[in-house]
């Protein structure tokens, strides 16, 4: 049998290539894969702008200049939109036709004083009598506004600073110096700019009051926040309701921690003598009032006396914040006090606290989902009328539906105004007005309150913007104002409802930074407490919404807060005793 001849072929000197070897993966080779990652990041060292560890020493820097870049194009952009673009006296209409018409009518020497000067807060108008007292052509009142306008940020940056630390103030300020809704309303003689700077200044010496090193200055800081908060009462009521929220949630914290029986039995004394002092004011006697005084001064100087043997803490005690509400509460009533007796004889001897519009505004904001307006014309003469923003926004997308879709108008829908043959201030005969609403329709009266605070939280473009009108500038300022309100909602509303179910745990425990974020959110909560028992209307929320900036700047800061090593959060608001 022949065996079979296998050919070799010869070898040559010059080793032929191996086969490509097919692309690693994942689950072939990891550590190959690991070790090409490492060789880029050792790659990426190389150069300084895309090394974290180069980053991370010039962050603070960094976060510093944009912040304050930031605030250069917030005052850049407030000069050219009050002064070029938006001059408030170049819109004097509607609502500011009223703010400048009645300041200048007070400024009058012959004008004459009655119920109707006691209808609306008098601060706004008080403010703009003054300046146009200095300056008839009403410069000087721009030039104050444009300067509230641009201390906001700062004073909030200050603020959030003293609450939360660096990182939380740098992304506040930043933020609210390009929210045009704070710039807008600096553009007209409205109340909602100067309501905005003294809301924020109080809520700065308040936190300086808590903060502060010594005592003396606590409560000089205390004194004066309650006198700006009075100040901001007396341009719109409804931040008192925020601050009795807060001064109650003071008070939660200071109960919550540790008492003594001195501690007790000085407070207990505290009450129930200024109790006492309270009655003998009321037999109007001179000699009663002297004798009620002794114990009042008495044991406020015991629990000044606790306060100075803790002066050596740079973290306030639970003492020290009882002492700041209450100086607090009297600086308030340093303001509050007299605008009500004037008020009061204003409105012929009926208790009024600051202003007599509470009843109109509560019936405007129950009429029904149909009324636009509501007029006043008393048999005596004169005549009022006021119209819903909401109502005449939600007419006009009725309209405008009903006309694409080639369908007839209902000329009763959104378009009912109701008419009283009586004063606007006449609170007696609106209360009864309100009261046989509720009688009649509860539920619609309650589902009305809760679509008021979803008007003003959501759907309704601010006042006056919605107002467009035909000039470019009319348009733009439309434009910008239903863009914010779209950021609002989804870049500030949405991050602060989140921080606070995120750190519920820390709001819950009234101590540190948790207590601080009451501070931030009740006012907030006071606001739609008001709106939900009068009228809606988003042009009332634009003040508010600085809180709900900090909030929002605390989600955004959440990891880099923690590490905030220049200047720790203010613990100091733990309210503890040592």
């Amino acid at each position: 049998m022949a065996e079979e001849s296998v050919s070799v072929p010869a070898t040559s000197d010059v080793a032929e290539p191996a086969p490509a070897a097919p692309p690693p993966t994942i689950s072939q080779s990891p550590a190959r894969i690991t070790n090409q990652w490492a060789e880029w990041a050792n790659y990426l060292r190389g150069y300084p702008l895309l090394n974290p560890a180069w980053w991370a020493p010039r962050w603070g820097l960094i976060s510093a200049f944009a912040s304050g870049c930031a605030f250069a194009v917030g005052v850049c952009c407030r000069y050219f939109y009050i002064y070029h673009v938006h001059p408030p006296t170049s819109f004097i209409y509607s609502d500011m036709n009223g703010y400048v018409g009645t300041a200048l009518a007070w400024i009058q020497p012959d004008h004459q004083f009655g119920p109707a000067d006691a209808f609306q807060a008098p601060g706004y108008h008080w403010m703009l009598g003054f300046l146009f007292q200095r300056d008839p052509t009403k410069a000087l009142a721009v030039l104050v506004q444009f300067l509230m306008s641009i201390a906001v940020p700062p004073m909030l940056a200050l603020m959030t600073y003293r609450l939360y630390g660096r990182a939380v103030a740098m992304v506040s300020l930043a933020l609210s110096s390009l929210y045009f809704p704070f710039i807008d309303y600096a553009g007209y003689f409205l109340s909602e700019s100067p309501f905005l700077f003294s809301m924020v200044l109080s809520m700065l010496l308040l936190v300086w009051a808590i903060d502060a090193r010594w005592g003396w200055l606590s409560q000089a800081c205390a004194l004066l926040s309650g006198i700006t908060l009075g100040v901001s009462a007396a341009i719109k009521p409804a931040v008192l309701l925020g601050a009795v929220l807060i001064f109650v949630w003071l008070a939660g914290a200071v109960w919550r921690h540790r008492w003594t029986w001195k501690d007790r039995a000085a407070w207990a004394g505290l009450v129930l003598s200024c109790a006492a002092f309270g009655v003998t004011v009321g037999f109007k006697s001179p000699i009663l009032t002297l004798l009620g005084s002794i114990p009042v001064l008495f044991f406020a100087g015991l629990i000044a006396w606790f306060q100075w043997e803790q002066r050596e803490m740079w973290q306030p005690c639970w003492v020290r914040l009882g002492l700041v509400m209450i100086t607090s509460v009297v600086g308030l009533a340093m303001i509050i006090v007299p605008m009500s007796v004037r008020a009061t004889h204003l409105n012929r001897g009926k208790f009024t606290l600051i202003s007599t519009n509470g009843p109109m505004n509560m019936q405007q904001g129950h009429a029904g989902e149909n009324v636009s307006g509501v007029i006043f014309a008393p048999p005596g003469g004169g005549r009022w009328q006021w119209g819903s923003p909401t109502v005449n926004q939600k007419r006009g997308r009725y309209v405008e539906a009903m006309t694409a879709s080639g369908r007839l108008v209902d000329p009763n829908r959104y378009a009912t105004t109701n008419y009283f043959e009586f004063a606007p201030w006449d609170r007696d005969r609106l209360n009864e007005v309100i009261w046989e609403r509720i009688c009649e329709a509860p539920e619609e009266v309650l589902l009305q309150s809760c679509n008021n605070v979803y008007e003003t939280i959501f759907t309704a473009m601010p006042w006056p913007s919605s107002a467009i009108g035909g000039t470019p500038t009319e348009r733009g300022v439309a434009a910008l104002s239903i863009l914010f309100q779209l950021g609002y909602t989804w870049l500030i509303l949405l991050p602060a409802f989140l921080h606070l179910v995120i750190r519920r745990h820390e709001f819950s425990e009234k101590a540190g930074p948790g207590l601080a974020d009451g501070l931030m959110v009740l006012p907030f909560i006071g606001l739609l407490m008001t709106v939900f028992l009068a009228t809606p209307e988003a042009r009332y929320r634009i003040p508010f919404d600085v809180f709900l900036i900090v909030l929002a700047a605390r989600f955004y800061t959440w990891g880099v807060s923690r590490q905030d090593s220049l200047r720790p959060p203010v613990a100091t608001l733990k309210a503890e005793s040592a």
